[in-house]
């Protein structure tokens, strides 16, 4: 049990640490390459690493071809699309923090609209996590926002709140 514990944090590690690097690496690379080429290449690179640990632990398995096609649409959505506009915000010269704000808009969006599309009502004690969420990113980003001039913008960071997984 603690080996089966300790590989699990391991991997929560690694993907905290993989995906807080995307700002990061989108900094360096995007002046090389365009934003869809990273998405690309980040993918494969992540298909490489599941595609192993999974072949390793001896649970690849084909999920058939309903789910894989159900997994590829929302993937698309979920991670081509949002964190496509969010590379292009950046490429645009958005500010990181900016496109921040603007996705941690997301979950809000997600609970007004899940009561209408869905029947699903959050609860009081969900909506004071979701304005608490906000507030808090809004905290980190405004103490180190100046609001001075123009801020470069072309849509692409508002779209990005859309298809956040």
């Amino acid at each position: 049990m603690r080996a089966f514990l300790t590989a699990n944090f391991l991997l929560c590690l690694a993907f905290v640490f993989l995906w807080n690097s995307g700002y990061i690496a989108a900094k360096y690379v995007l002046p090389m390459a365009a934003p869809l080429t990273l998405l690309a290449w980040r993918y494969w690179a992540l298909a490489l690493i599941l595609g192993g640990y999974l072949m390793v632990t001896g649970k690849l398995r084909w999920p058939g071809g309903k789910r894989a096609g159900e997994a590829m649409v929302i993937g698309v959505f979920a991670h081509g699309t949002w964190l496509g506009c969010v590379l292009y915000a950046l490429e645009e010269g958005v500010p990181a923090g900016i496109i921040a704000l603007v996705v941690a808009l997301q979950p809000l969006l997600t609970g007004i609209l899940s009561s209408r599309f869905v029947g699903e009502r959050p609860s009081v004690l969900n909506w004071t996590g979701l304005v608490l969420g906000f507030i808090g990113v809004g905290v980190a980003v405004g103490s180190r926002t100046t609001f001075s001039g123009e801020v470069p913008c072309s849509g692409t960071c508002f779209l990005s709140v859309r298809y956040w997984p």
